[in-house]
């Protein structure tokens, strides 16, 4: 306490904030500054949504709309400034510096869902986190740490849930291998895979673009994905409790209700 309060090092740190301050900086530097003042920025509007969703004065559908804007709007960003100021994250492209390159190289426009015509925002995050998969444990942990040190507690909690929520996503794409025994949908990895190339058929058959998403809202096939993935998500939904809570509160729906069907000693 007496050595912070004597005079001479308080002159000392007013100098030296006043240099820092006044300094030339390079137009490195500058990037890297904004850089940092965008996801800081981003950071203090993430902390009121959140405080808006604990309050129950936000939805969880408009928290989750905002935050993936926000992320997507910082990738944008972030490009324009690497752009602009040649900031470099390292010379090689091998190891962590590839895989945070090719982290931030995944488009959302590459996840069009064909149905909605918006961005399949799930399929993207999962895109991403797999460019980080060819990481040993220690560096998975450093490129994480890196990249979600602005994350607050809230987000934290949203990021922990999509992981808790896997199975449940993935009841989509285990309909869909089951479906691939049919030689029509065997080149297709995906239900989405397989209507991109019937919404390219269809586009090159004449069909006007507007019609196309109709077209193929009304195919057997995707009436009978739908229906399946339906009933198996509502089973699984009834053996895990805690599941249910998390699509409650992340995806406004409603609590699943067991079924007459499904009650013990009914058919």
């Amino acid at each position: 306490a007496v050595i912070a309060t004597d005079p001479r090092v308080q002159n000392a740190q007013e100098r030296l904030e006043h240099e820092s301050r006044y300094r030339v900086k390079t137009k490195e530097g500058i990037g890297f500054e904004k850089l940092e003042g965008t996801r800081i920025a981003q950071e203090k509007l993430q902390l009121e949504d959140d405080a808006a969703l604990a309050a129950d004065e936000m939805a969880s559908s408009i928290w989750k709309d905002n935050y993936r804007g926000r992320q997507m709007e910082f990738f944008a960003r972030r490009d324009q400034i690497v752009n602009d100021f040649g900031l470099k994250f390292g010379k090689d492209k091998a190891g962590v510096n590839a895989a945070i390159d090719a982290y931030f190289s995944i488009n959302g426009e590459d996840f069009k869902n064909l149905m909605t015509g918006g961005v399949d925002w799930d399929r993207f995050f999962a895109a991403r986190d797999a460019t980080l998969e060819g990481l040993s444990s220690t560096n998975l942990q450093l490129v994480k740490s890196y990249l979600r040190r602005y994350d607050t507690p809230t987000v934290t909690a949203f990021r922990k849930a999509q992981s808790d929520l896997d199975e449940y996503w993935a009841i989509e794409d285990l309909v869909w291998s089951r479906l691939r025994e049919n030689e029509e949908f065997n080149p297709y990895l995906n239900l989405n895979d397989y209507l991109l190339n019937k919404s390219q058929s269809l586009a090159d058959s004449g069909v006007p673009l507007e019609e196309v998403s109709r077209t193929l809202s009304r195919l057997d096939i995707v009436n009978k994905v739908t229906s399946m993935v339906s009933k198996l998500r509502n089973r699984y939904r009834l053996t895990h409790p805690d599941a249910d809570a998390l699509l409650g509160k992340w995806y406004g729906l409603s609590p699943v209700r067991p079924t007459k069907a499904s009650l013990p000693g009914r058919g």
